[in-house]
């Protein structure tokens, strides 16, 4: 989803902090958030060339999907709230 998304919404998203904050906010993974707002702080400065593969590369990172058994297990962090781990899969441009 984050791959076929507009350059300039992404762009935008990432200025304002946006991907850190819902992913804090929503899931409730302060760690992936904390990495997230490193890659979009780089971006800002103009550090960062690719946005969009750096934050799908922390999200595939922080869950190894490749391994994941999407049955009931969910990561810690996301245990007990409604949003799945499929939704970081999106957000991550995986199908």
């Amino acid at each position: 989803m984050l791959n076929q998304s507009d350059p300039k919404v992404v762009v935008g998203h990432a200025q304002r902090g946006d991907f850190s904050r819902w992913i804090a906010d929503i899931f409730h993974d302060h760690v992936l958030a904390s990495g997230i707002r490193k890659i979009e702080q780089r971006f800002r400065l103009g550090h960062l060339r690719d946005l969009t593969e750096s934050i799908a590369k922390s999200i595939e990172d922080r869950y190894e999907f490749s391994q994941w058994d999407f049955g009931d297990k969910m990561p810690e962090g996301l245990s007990g709230h409604e949003d799945s781990p499929r939704d970081l899969i999106a957000v991550a441009g995986k199908p």
